[in-house]
């Protein structure tokens, strides 16, 4: 017997600080700065190895424990210098690193025991705030409040266990598992219950970022070259003549809030320069769980899960009543980008029993990327140069799902992958905003979001007997992409320079991309069995719109634009052969439910009561545009061939409900001078075909194969011509 521990635990806090009631003066530049690094390495190893031994059993365990502050805070105090920077972050190019690693192994004659947990756990909580009732005044360049966090992860699980002799039993296990907790803040205070608000002047400009990552840990590895993961579990098993088990689980649950703001009444000045309220975030998972198992006796059993959850918010805002005025541009802009990786491969074998295999991939995200202005009439933007309010999400999904059964007597393979996607992006401005920009290019209120899904599916199944080989791909999405301006606000885009310019573009787009990939063989001397499923369904809401009650007046033109877009290609299809009877069932089944608006004024069916009519006017062109395209390629195969019956039946079935708009209110003021070159605008178009092939072979086999595909889908009614008063 053998067992290896090995514990970090760290926690760590670093404080840079004025606090309140304080003055301080300077004639040059002037930092409140909070530095911090961290790394950790956790490494268990065991080993109990004696095959003159009954019995062998190893097991090593490794954990990383992280708490981490990271703060530079100006409280309720006076300052002035050339520049003030307010910073808490990361030491000059350095990231915090945690690896954890736990492999253990154990060989016997009769029962031998393998087991591994490695694990990360990070709470890390970085802020760069400057306190409502703050005063700060940069006399010769910036002020700049930045906050930082960047963490990179490892973590590696082994299990193996050979019993060597007959009738003993093999188990290896292993457990990766990461839990991070990471919040990033960057702001300029809230206004106190009692006390002044917040006001912060620079001759040059005022920024407030906040920046986040998650990343896996890199490492060189011999002929390999580098490779990147986050973690990665496997349990080996093998058996002379009983049982193998080898399981394997990775699981990753990451909490990440990254935030930039300019609080409630702030009074915020960038007399020569930009103001930048920014938020960005990275999260990168690669993870993988595997499964091996092989007996020469009763049953080899390989079984790996790879699971994560994922809970995200990145967001940019300016709190209600805030004043901000710049010489240049305002930005209000929150990123995003998740990129995931997720594996799950098994194998078990049996020579004289059964063999099974099972691998299932999860992954549920639910995340948000926002960048918005608060709801009050008090919130003013007055920019001498452009206003940009925008959000973008973008996610990489990658997914793979592969078990391998075999057995003597029966072999089961059964593999699963599924993603569950919960996405808000959203840029506003709120009820009852002024924002004025003098710039050539105007006002923009733009959300943009991308997924981009690939999951691939396959089991395989053979025995003597009875082969059962079952494939899964199941994807749930829910999109939601808003650009809007609110009720009651006010937008003044004028410079009195150029002609036709500046602009006010209210713009929404959300582009998905699908490739689902299910398949199946199942073979055996006597039954052999073969299902394989697609599985999608999709709710989609696309809105771009200026809302009711809304002044605006826009020297150039006024884009309202809501655009998204489908590509799904779909293949299930299988392989069943039995001695006497092969089985064959593959299915395509796909909904999908698209929203897609564009307009001004009130929306009729849902939401509170109309504010009135409004005054939008552009000196231009007025685009009201809304459109959805959607691409559908599906292919669904069974071949089923037995001796004495092969059965196969395969199905697609799609149900898209669409509703596409583009229209003015019903008593909105909408102008458009058409004093520009004009702007293009789709009249609305439906094209769909639908292909069948499904044919029969002679008995004892049977192949059905059935495509589907429709292309596009737009509908922009011509309720309103810019050329109309």
């Amino acid at each position: 017997m053998s067992a290896a521990v090995a514990v970090n635990f760290l926690d760590a806090d670093t404080t840079a600080r004025i606090g309140s009631n304080v003055t301080i003066t300077a004639t040059g530049a002037m930092e409140v700065q909070a530095t911090s690094v961290a790394d950790a390495v956790a490494q268990g190893l065991s080993t109990a190895t004696n095959t003159n031994a009954d019995t062998g059993v190893a097991g090593a365990v490794s954990l990383n424990i992280a708490l981490i502050d990271n703060r530079a805070e100006v409280g309720d105090a006076t300052l002035s210098a050339d520049s003030i920077a307010v910073e808490a972050k990361m030491a000059s190019g350095e990231t915090n690193t945690f690896q954890s690693r736990a492999l253990a192994g154990a060989a016997s004659k009769q029962t031998a025991v393998g087991g591994s947990v490695s694990i990360n756990i990070v709470v890390q909580d970085t802020a760069a705030s400057v306190a409502g009732g703050a005063t700060l005044t940069a006399t010769a360049g910036s002020v700049d409040v930045f906050a930082e966090s960047k963490n990179e992860l490892q973590n590696i699980a082994g299990g193996a266990a050979i019993s060597t002799q007959s009738g003993g039993t093999g188990i290896g296990i292993a457990i990766a598992l990461n839990v991070v907790d990471q919040e990033t803040r960057a702001s300029i205070g809230d206004k106190p219950t009692l006390g002044d608000a917040a006001v912060v002047t620079a001759s040059d400009s005022v920024s407030v970022k906040a920046t986040s990552s998650v990343l896996p840990k890199s490492e060189e590895l011999p002929v390999i070259g580098t490779v990147a993961v986050t973690s990665f579990a496997a349990g080996v098993a093998g058996a002379a003549g009983g049982n193998a088990v080898g399981g394997s689980s990775s699981v990753n649950i990451f909490l990440v809030d990254t935030s930039a703001r300019i609080g409630t009444l702030a009074d915020v000045t960038a007399t020569g320069g930009d103001i930048e309220v920014a938020a960005s975030d990275t999260l990168t998972l690669v993870s993988a769980a595997g499964g091996l198992a092989a007996s020469t006796g009763n049953a080899g059993v390989g079984i790996g899960l790879d699971v994560g959850v994922i809970v995200r918010d990145t967001t940019a805002s300016v709190g209600a009543g805030a004043d901000l005025v710049a010489g240049d541009d305002i930005s209000v802009e929150a990123t995003s980008a998740d990129d995931i990786t997720s594996i799950a491969g098994t194998f078990g074998l049996s020579t004289s029993g059964t063999g099974v295999a099972a691998s299932i991939a999860v992954q549920v995200l639910s995340t948000q990327t926002r960048a918005f202005l608060e709801d009050s009439p008090d919130t003013s933007l007055d920019a001498g140069g452009d206003v940009t309010i925008r959000a973008q999400g973008d996610l990489d999904s990658l997914m793979i799902g592969g078990a391998i059964g075999g057995g003597s007597s029966a072999g089961v393979g059964v593999a699963n992958t599924t993603m569950v996607h919960i996405d808000t992006v959203e840029a506003r401005i709120g009820a009852g905003n002024l924002v004025e920009s003098a710039g050539s290019d105007g006002v923009k209120v733009e959300a943009v979001s991308t997924e981009e899904f690939i999951a691939i599916t396959a089991a395989g199944a053979a025995a003597s007997s009875v082969g059962v080989a079952v494939a899964p791909t199941i994807n749930v999405l829910s999109e939601t992409t808003t650009a809007s301006v609110g009720r009651g606000a006010a937008v003044n885009s004028t410079n009195g320079i150029a002609a036709g310019v500046p602009d006010l573009v209210v713009k929404a787009s959300d582009a998905t991309t699908i490739v689902s990939v299910a398949g199946s063989i199942g073979a055996a001397g006597s039954v052999g069995v073969a299902v394989g499923a697609d599985v999608l369904s999709l709710v989609k809401n696309t809105s771009a719109f200026i809302d009711s009650g809304v002044i605006a007046d826009v020297e150039g033109d006024i884009d309202v634009n809501a655009m998204s877009s489908e590509d799904v290609t779909s293949v299930a299809a299988g392989i069943a052969v039995g001695g006497s009877a092969g089985v064959g069932v593959n299915a395509s089944v796909h909904v999908l439910n698209m929203t897609t608006r564009a307009y001004i004024g009130d929306l009729p069916d849902s939401g509170p009561a109309s504010l009135g009519a409004g005054d939008v006017h552009a000196g231009g062109t007025v685009r009201i545009a809304a459109d959805d395209v959607t691409e559908m390629d599906k292919v669904v195969a069974t071949v089923a061939v037995g001796g004495s019956a092969g059965v196969g039946a395969a199905a697609t079935v799609s149900v898209v409900n669409k509703n596409t708009q583009a229209f003015i209110g019903q008593g909105a003021k909408v102008t458009g001078d058409g004093n520009t070159a004009g702007l293009s605008v789709n009249t609305g178009t439906f094209n769909e075909s639908f292909v069948v092939d499904a044919r029969p072979c002679s008995t004892p086999s049977t192949r059905a194969m059935s495509t589907w595909r429709t292309i596009p889908s737009t509908w922009v009614p011509p309720r309103w011509s810019p050329a109309m008063p």
